[in-house]
């Protein structure tokens, strides 16, 4: 600095050298020798030349940096446009994922409520294979009692096969007595018919006794196959309870996570909201960048034409040296007049320009700073979503898979639910089977009924004909002996037999009853399995109708997966904007920075020519 002023004051020196008179002045202005005044305009040409030639080097390193602020201000303005269009995909997407979470959670909230209302019904189903089992079970025992309970009606019913017999008695006791006891062989004749009717009685009575034996017995056997069928289906139903239990806990988690990456989407949204604000105020600077590096170049155009101006008067000055041996000292006095009025209109048009340029220079500086604040903060924030986003990815990556899992879950519930079902209509049509055979059975015990009417009559024919026996036997005295034996053999068999009946009768009751209620049992069996296969069937449908809906969810993840994908490109473009723009920021600034110092260069120039503007009105005036 110290140097700077010292040379200035040589310069001023210098300028001032034609200020000088000699010592014999008069009162009337005397012109310089013109050797003299020749050295001074040389020189004050020279120094005028010098400094136009440093204001010239100085407006070139101005053009050179405007070169370098402007394509930095076009940098920062691309990178912040780049920026701009990075946060309009992210925030895109962001809607995007926004929108589509809310379907997916009413999706996977529609889901678990039909899982619940699945898990309802199933263990409902499993209450009812339960109870059927236990009606299985019961059926089971009474047809056991059933088919003992029927032996004694055949027991019961071999005792009056003794008829015969006693017919075969009456007659040999007829023809014993000969003649005498005709009556007898009517009697005998009568029994025989009675027992053949009562054998015949006891034959089909023994037939349907078998037949029913038989059905008892089938039933019997296909009754376990339904039961175990049916314990089976309710271990079936358990399992499939417990795993659509799971799988509503599979769902809340899912939604929980759901949940998550839609708060990590909406921490980028609220974070980009700041991120495009700082875009935007960076492409606002680089604008006011621009705007004043365009304002430096027209002023440095109008530098040039000044300073082109202050060459002119330069080269007028020298020219007039040439002149100074001419007796018209007052034109050249004109004309030096000229030269200094226009060296005085360039200067000024320089000083001016020169405080227009430093202060846009100071505009660059604050925008250049400006851009590279924001374009820091940009980059922290960039850098934040960027965590953001991978969290997002991680929970959704988890999602993807828990999906997997459900669906695969899903589709195992549906074929133990398709088994469960299958059984349910296997049971049906069994159990339905084995109702005929009840019903059969009930049909039979109305015919044996009758037939125990029949032999109950045949049995008060033979006592009634038993007590002519006796009668006859009495007439007859000694000859009729044998026959009143018979007669009390067939009457203490009728005494019997009558009891015999009232005990078959009673059996057929109870076989009455006991088949009711294994009819009651196996309705309910019935009942309970057709409802059940309903039921499951209308859930089968549900569940296989909602599966579509996993393929949409998956198809709605792919997309966030390609959405946070994105996401991710699109900041770290807006990191690699926010790095250039910081660069391009530190560019401008450097520059306006020694943009400032050409200008101060101009401006001392101008100074400098003040001076020789100065030494030339001395002259003048001199």
């Amino acid at each position: 600095m110290a140097l700077k002023q010292h040379h200035l004051k040589n310069e001023e020196d210098i300028y001032n050298m034609a200020l000088e008179e000699p010592s014999n002045t008069t009162k009337e202005p005397k012109t310089p020798p013109s050797g003299m005044l020749a050295t001074k305009l040389d020189s004050i040409s020279n120094e005028l030349v010098k400094h136009i030639t440093e204001g010239f080097t100085a407006i070139e390193e101005l053009k050179q940096t405007m070169e370098q602020i402007a394509a930095a201000a076009e940098q920062s303005a691309g990178a912040a446009e780049e920026s701009l269009g990075a946060i309009t995909n992210i925030k895109n997407n962001a809607k995007l994922m926004e929108d589509e979470t809310f379907n997916i959670v009413k999706i996977v909230n529609d889901l678990s409520e039909l899982l619940q209302e699945s898990s309802e019904s199933i263990n409902d189903t499993k209450r009812g294979m339960e109870q059927s089992a236990q009606s299985a079970s019961t059926i089971v025992a009474k047809s056991e009692e059933l088919a003992q309970t029927s032996k004694k009606i055949t027991d019961a019913v071999d005792i009056i096969r003794n008829l015969a017999l006693i017919a075969l008695n009456a007659a040999i006791e007829a023809s014993r007595v000969r003649e005498q006891g005709e009556s007898f062989n009517v009697m005998a004749s009568e029994i025989r018919l009675v027992a053949s009717k009562s054998n015949t009685y006891a034959q089909k009575i023994a037939n349907l006794v078998n037949l029913i034996e038989q059905k008892i017995a089938r039933s019997q056997e296909d009754i376990l196959k339904v039961q175990e069928e049916m314990q089976n289906s309710s271990d079936d139903a358990t399992l499939a309870s417990q795993k659509t239990e799971e799988l509503v806990r599979l769902m809340e988690e899912f939604v929980k996570n759901i949940d998550a990456l839609l708060k990590n989407v909406q921490k980028v949204v609220q974070e980009i909201d700041m991120l495009h604000r700082g875009a935007e105020t960076i492409a606002s600077a680089a604008e006011e960048s621009a705007s004043a590096v365009a304002q430096i170049s027209t002023t440095i155009s109008l530098q040039s034409t000044a300073f082109a101006e202050t060459q002119k008067a330069a080269n007028m000055i020298h020219d007039l040296i040439s002149k100074l041996d001419s007796e018209d000292h007052e034109s050249i006095r004109q004309e030096l007049a000229t030269a200094a009025a226009q060296l005085e209109s360039s200067v000024y048009n320089l000083n001016q320009s020169i405080e227009q340029i430093m202060e846009a220079l100071s505009q660059i500086e604050s925008a250049s700073e400006l851009a590279k604040n924001d374009a820091k903060k940009n980059f922290e924030i960039s850098k934040r979503c960027v965590e953001y986003i991978n969290e997002g990815v991680e929970r959704l990556q988890n999602v993807v898979e828990q999906i997997e899992v459900v669906q695969n879950e899903f589709q195992v519930i549906l074929e133990i639910i398709g088994k469960v079902r299958s059984s349910a209509k296997h049971n049906f049509l069994l159990a339905n089977e084995r109702r005929n055979d009840l019903q059969f059975i009930k049909s039979k015990i109305l015919t044996l009924s009758n037939l125990i009417r029949k032999i109950e009559l045949a049995i008060v024919q033979v006592a009634s004909i038993s007590i002519n026996g006796s009668l006859e036997a009495i007439r007859l005295g000694e000859a009729g002996q044998g026959f009143r034996e018979v007669s009390n053999d067939i009457r203490e068999l009728a005494l019997t037999s009558e009891d015999d009946l009232d005990n078959i009768i009673e059996i057929i009751d109870t076989i009455q009853d006991e088949n009711d209620n294994m009819l009651i049992d196996i309705n309910n069996i019935t009942l309970i399995q057709d409802r059940e296969n309903d039921k499951l069937e209308k859930l089968s449908q549900a569940l296989i109708k909602n599966m579509n809906q996993f393929e949409e969810v998956k198809l709605t993840l792919k997309k966030f997966l390609n959405a946070t994908q994105d996401m991710k490109q699109a900041l770290e473009q807006s990191n690699i904007a926010s790095e250039q723009i910081q660069e391009a920021a530190n560019l401008s600034f450097s520059n306006a920075s020694q943009s400032k110092e050409a200008a101060q260069l101009i401006l001392q120039t101008t100074r400098r020519m003040n001076y020789g503007i100065e030494s030339i009105n001395n002259i003048i005036n001199g």
